[in-house]
């Protein structure tokens, strides 16, 4: 498991439980996915091009922030963490 702890601040919990819950919906395999955790692979649990797509418009829409499209990257969705920590960064940077 990654230490996240020295790579960045924490995503809130209630912002990774809400990415968490957004994902798992979209999630081909919710079961296995949920048991994997938060730094699993999500093109390893069948996220193709077409559902991140979707998945993004879902979490923007959901969370009430939209991505710049810089982070919007093959490594921004690699991970329901890596999405949680991008969503941080971005709301935090919102002036």
């Amino acid at each position: 498991m990654i230490d996240h702890q020295e790579q960045t601040p924490e995503p809130p919990r209630a912002l990774l439980a809400a990415v968490t819950g957004i994902v798992l919906r979209n999630a081909p395999d919710r079961a296995s996915l949920g048991a994997a955790g938060p730094d699993a692979s999500l093109r390893a649990h069948g996220f193709d091009s077409l559902r991140l797509v979707r998945l993004l418009v879902e979490l923007e829409e959901s969370l009430s922030i939209t991505l710049p499209s810089d982070a919007v990257t093959a490594e921004t969705f690699s991970s329901i963490y890596r999405i949680a920590d991008t969503f941080r960064r971005v709301a935090g940077a919102a002036p």
